[in-house]
């Protein structure tokens, strides 16, 4: 069989499940097709799982976690603090903010948060984690450096 080419291989290649150590596209159009993809997994797994079989799709949410909102074009997320028992899906990122972390929540910011927090001010890696979270339907995100 002759080696892979540096072009970027499609999940819908036949040749795919073969051919290991594909090219890695950093383009936008790159990043942008392949949370395509990711969600089209997401969306194929949910379809064959319709009963909710998926043991974190409705666990029990943390003490403190970020709401994404519905609507995946928002620019802000809030900080939400669920009831006891509430369950929901969420993803979590463990993130370290570096010695001195100025995202952490204080008492003194906690109601502002509550308010909104702009994407825009937090470190790429969580805004990051918020539009994929977003991409993939999920509404909820812990990150550890923010509690």
């Amino acid at each position: 069989m002759e080696a892979a080419t540096n072009e970027t291989m499609l999940d819908d290649d036949p040749l795919a499940p073969l051919i290991r150590g594909r090219k890695i596209d950093t383009s936008c159009q790159g990043i942008e097709a392949s949370l395509n993809r990711a969600v089209k997994w997401v969306n194929r797994c949910d379809e064959r799982c319709s009963g909710g079989c998926h043991p974190l799709a409705f666990a029990p949410l943390p003490a403190r976690v970020l709401d994404l909102g519905v609507n995946a074009a928002e620019e802000d997320v809030v900080l939400y603090e669920p009831a006891a028992g509430e369950t929901g899906k969420y993803a979590a990122l463990s993130y370290v903010g570096g010695e001195t972390n100025p995202y952490t929540t204080t008492r003194a910011d906690l109601e502002e948060k509550k308010k909104g927090i702009d994407v825009g001010r937090l470190p790429k890696t969580i805004g990051d984690a918020v539009r994929v979270a977003r991409k993939l339907g999920v509404r909820f995100l812990w990150v550890d450096a923010l509690w």
